[in-house]
């Protein structure tokens, strides 16, 4: 099933996952400006004293050096290694207070260009984001999806599953609803959901009951199973109703579902659901010829502009 680039529940994540970065990004920034100031503090005084001592250490080695090459030349050899001798320690505790000096100025500028990637990450993810929010607006539009945060499914896993379905299909789809208060228990083999439309604007509303029993935790299938009564009535032409009509006539004693038993259209969209889950495998081993069926349907719809 060929996939746009980007569909709505993908960018809707893609977003989610910046604002978190954004705000794990802020906070180590918070933390990193704490932490330099803190150790700014702390250590410019001691680099400013080491850094005075490394200069006067420096000054006396050089000394030593020409003193020590000048008594080599006049022939005091004695002299001369005494005084390189002395050159060297001093040479040595010189390049120690540099290394406590460089260590610590390392470890404050390692701190201010973590403070740099951080700023520069936050600035690209704020591009990302604006360019994700164009993109979502430009996209095809989705139904508006209410009141799914008291259901099985919150909101952006039903817009994640609904990436996977042919986008065509929701064109005509006003909202899709979960009704909570309607009914605190469904019992298997009663109402999951329906669609109305509205005779004004032709358009569809679909709603969504609590699941209860064998249904539990499959709002996200009802509402597959409502578009497909979309895809029913609007997207597929009379010979293909009619050729439908007769798989279903010819199903045999294996269907998809129980509730695809109940008529031609049910089972169609049980299979348009099915076609889109986890149980398709078993849908195309049971009945190839339904499957290869709604494959093809699935492959016009997404190639519909």
């Amino acid at each position: 099933m060929a996939q746009s680039s980007l569909r709505r529940g993908v960018a809707l994540q893609k977003t989610v996952q910046l604002r978190e970065r954004q705000k794990a990004l802020n906070q180590d920034i918070i933390s990193a400006k704490k932490e330099l100031e803190t150790l700014n503090k702390q250590y410019q005084p001691l680099i400013n004293q080491l850094q005075g001592k490394a200069d006067v250490l420096a000054h006396k080695f050089r000394k030593l050096y020409r003193e020590s090459q000048d008594a080599f030349i006049e022939g005091d050899g004695e002299l001369a290694k005494s005084l390189s001798i002395e050159g060297r320690e001093a040479q040595d505790e010189c390049e120690s207070f540099n290394d406590q000096t460089n260590r610590m100025r390392r470890e404050l500028k390692n701190l201010q260009e973590r403070i740099s990637r951080r700023a520069g990450e936050l600035n690209e993810n704020e591009t990302r984001i604006a360019e994700l929010k164009v993109a979502l607006q430009s996209m095809s539009s989705r139904p508006r999806l209410s009141g799914f945060e008291r259901s099985a499914i919150q909101p952006l896993n039903l817009e994640q599953f609904l990436d996977k379905l042919p986008q065509t299909a929701f064109r005509e789809i006003e909202e899709v609803d979960f009704f909570f208060e309607q009914a605190q228990s469904i019992e298997m083999g009663d109402k999951l959901g329906d669609t109305k439309w509205n005779p004004e604007t032709g358009k569809a509303s679909i709603r969504v009951y609590p699941h209860e029993s064998d249904y539990k935790g499959q709002e996200h299938e009802t509402v597959a199973h409502e578009v497909g009564h979309e895809v029913f009535f609007k997207l597929i032409s009379n010979e293909e109703k009619a050729a439908w009509e007769e798989l279903y006539k010819g199903s045999g004693d294996w269907f998809v579902s129980r509730r695809a038993m109940r008529s031609a259209e049910e089972d169609f969209c049980e299979c348009f659901m099915t076609f889109f889950t986890g149980r398709v495998a078993g849908f195309a081993k049971r009945d190839p010829r339904k499957y290869n069926f709604m494959k093809n349907i699935v492959k016009r719809l997404e190639k519909m502009p």
